[in-house]
């Protein structure tokens, strides 16, 4: 199957299963809520995170079914970032997905409410998987630390704050490929970290599977983050890859990040090739995206 195929069925897969998780929780309450929770995760992106937490689950042997809701909870987790990342004591951003964004939409108030209102039904999505599911207590403790630890001071919050505050000491980093690495593997990293630890250990896979993914999915993240600045040249207020290494250099290393992603799953053998055409993706989306001549020529 080719990618974008294989990338769309997901899409809809998933945006059913978020449509659904979504109107569950309210039932037949009209809520102004529901209806910023709504507007916020659809039409939506490309739903790589859950994407790649089914993908990962299907490749070590598991069903989707059984991963579904999992997958989703980490969308919702993803969405309520997002709306904090666009509110104006953060990056202040207008508009979100080529419309405005959750706070211009319906005030600040509500979007925070919004947002912690997408992180409350993410655990209760997930603990609804480990019942349905029967997943062992011990395999469930680890993936809701996982959660905490992934959204927390050492995951995204804490590469959002350094984001936020290039100038300020932060984690001991001591200079700016520090704290652009630091932001990279944090507040970009985290969630796809997240995605691929929830995936492998819902499809019962042994230690080292879940090391390497879990490595394929820090090296793409990291990736991610280095084409998103290459795609944005436009922000000049941000610390960013190609500010600090320069363009060329930044391209070099987000091609050196994806081959890392991709030698990271080799043990996988011919199942790889959704994986590997995945990380793939990112060096086309920066080719697809970018407004900098000297890629598009």
């Amino acid at each position: 199957m080719r990618i974008k195929q294989l990338l769309d069925e997901k899409k809809k897969i998933i945006d059913k299963a978020l449509e659904n998780n979504l109107s569950v929780y309210f039932g037949n309450i009209e809520s102004k809520l529901y209806t910023a929770m709504h507007y916020s995760l659809f039409p939506g992106g490309k739903r790589l995170r859950p994407i790649l937490a089914i993908v990962i689950n299907e490749v070590l042997g598991g069903k989707i079914d059984k991963v579904i809701n999992s997958a989703c909870a980490i969308e919702f987790i993803h969405s309520a970032l997002l709306i904090l990342d666009d509110l104006p004591s953060m990056d202040n951003s207008d508009f979100r997905r080529c419309k405005p964004a959750c706070h211009k939409m319906f005030g600040e108030s509500t979007a925070i409410l919004t947002s912690i209102g997408f992180i409350s039904r993410s655990f209760e999505m997930l603990s609804n998987e480990f019942k349905t599911n029967n997943i062992p207590s011990s395999v469930i403790v680890t993936i809701v630390q996982e959660v905490a630890q992934r959204i927390g001071v050492f995951g995204v919050i804490g590469g959002q704050f350094a984001d936020l505050n290039p100038d300020q000491n932060h984690m001991d980093l001591k200079n700016d490929k520090d704290k652009l690495d630091y932001i990279a593997l944090h507040k970009t990293a985290s969630l796809f970290i997240l995605s691929a630890t929830v995936g492998a250990y819902l499809a019962n896979a042994k230690g080292h599977e879940i090391h390497a993914l879990i490595e394929y999915a820090r090296n793409f993240g990291y990736a991610f983050q280095v084409s998103d600045d290459l795609i944005d040249t436009e922000d000049t207020n941000s610390l960013t890859f190609p500010k600090v290494y320069g363009f060329d250099q930044s391209l070099h290393l987000l091609k050196q990040k994806i081959e890392q992603s991709i030698s990271n799953i080799n043990f996988l053998g011919k199942r790889s090739k959704p994986l590997r055409d995945i990380a793939r993706l990112i060096l086309n989306r920066v080719h697809n995206e970018s407004k900098n001549d000297k890629w598009i020529n």
